[in-house]
């Protein structure tokens, strides 16, 4: 078979490179992979050891030159492209001549769709491909991550952009880190990723060496308590959560958002702004006697559902003024994450900034609350 990958985040990659080596193989199958610079950090470095392993094919990457133009006729164009002409679209955005997308894919491999990314437009142009999906993080676990209303957009592109939505389809299967965790209704047939550890050496070392750099994360050694840097909340808000980690600065380390980053955060401790994936530093460096402070992210529940580590995990979510179902959300992880857990009494959900002081001030020294 002949499969077309989307890769738009360095988590999606992981579990899609797990699916085909693991799973799929590649002795019979072909793959070529569409991908983002987000998809390896902006490190064209990965990108090179990559093409040693032989996995794909082809390997294109995306840029949306025209839509992401200062010019307003040049994004008119590039959305008259998208919408009408997607295989051009497609050529402008990776570089390559039209020829190229010709060739007709049995499958498309992807994580989520949002209606203005690559996904929804390998889909619209390979109509009668079978959808694959693989976990995207925690969104991937509950309501369904695929078939979304779009955003609101210019009403003469909006009709439009529905129907590109519902060009992706249902996807004949979701493959997640965690199946038994999964309420998700993406797909009516949820199946198991490989789990790491029942992997083998050889793929282990190949992620590794893609993904990991020592050198560049030698600091999380000697700093067991981490904030994971997130856009779900205002800049005051996460300032204030930092303030309270300040007390404990030299136990502290600030994972900066991979793609994502306030670059003016007051912090007074170690940072990390590398492009080393946060799964691979979890691998190396993440323990049961380590604590992950973050609102709700995909993030905090990678040691456990990928490496079965049990770090103190801090939910920031319930402080903050948000949706109904943002809470909602947020309280489902607390739930499936104390569920997994064998000692649930580590994952806290403060609903205030000196609660969360009186647990910050308990795990520096015991690592638990009494």
């Amino acid at each position: 078979m002949r499969y077309a990958v989307s890769s738009m985040t360095s988590y999606q990659f992981l579990n899609e490179i797990n699916l085909i080596y693991n799973v799929l193989g590649t002795e019979n199958n072909t793959f070529d992979l569409f991908y983002t610079d987000n998809a390896f950090l902006m490190d064209s470095s990965k990108i090179e050891l990559l093409k040693q392993y032989n996995i794909f094919e082809n390997m294109y990457k995306w840029e949306e030159r025209l839509k992401n133009s200062p010019h307003k006729v040049v994004r008119g164009i590039g959305n008259v492209f998208e919408l009408y002409i997607p295989p051009v679209f497609l050529s402008i955005a990776t570089g390559k001549k039209i020829q190229s997308f010709i060739k007709s894919y049995d499958a498309i491999i992807f994580a989520s769709a949002d209606g203005n990314g690559l996904e929804c437009l390998l889909c619209n142009i390979y109509k009668n491909a079978e959808l694959i999906a693989v976990e995207d993080g925690t969104g991937s676990y509950l309501g369904d991550i695929i078939n979304r209303e779009p955003i609101k957009c210019n009403p003469l592109w909006y009709s439009k952009r529905k129907k590109i939505i519902e060009a992706m389809r249902r996807p004949s299967s979701l493959w997640v880190n965690d199946k038994g965790s999964c309420k998700s209704t993406t797909a009516d047939n949820i199946l198991q990723l490989p789990i790491w550890k029942n992997t083998s050496e050889k793929y282990r070392s190949m992620v590794r060496k893609i993904f990991f750099d020592e050198e560049s994360t030698k600091h999380y050694r000697d700093h067991r308590i981490v904030y994971l840097e997130q856009n779900d909340i205002s800049e005051k808000e996460q300032q204030e959560v930092l303030g309270a980690l300040s007390c404990y600065a030299e136990q502290c380390i600030l994972r900066m958002h991979p793609w994502f980053r306030r670059d003016n955060l007051d912090c007074c401790f170690a940072t990390d702004d590398s492009s080393c994936m946060w799964e691979m530093i979890c691998e190396k460096y993440i323990r049961d006697d380590s604590v992950l402070v973050n609102v709700c992210s995909t993030s905090s529940i990678t040691p456990k559902i990928i490496f079965d580590r049990e770090p103190v995990i801090i939910y920031t979510y319930r402080m903050y003024n948000m949706s109904a179902d943002g809470h909602q959300f947020g309280d489902f992880f607390v739930n499936m994450m104390r569920k997994r857990y064998n000692h649930p009494e580590r994952i806290y959900a403060p609903r205030n900034i000196h609660e969360l002081e009186d647990i910050l001030k308990a795990v520096a020294v015991n690592g638990i609350v009494e």
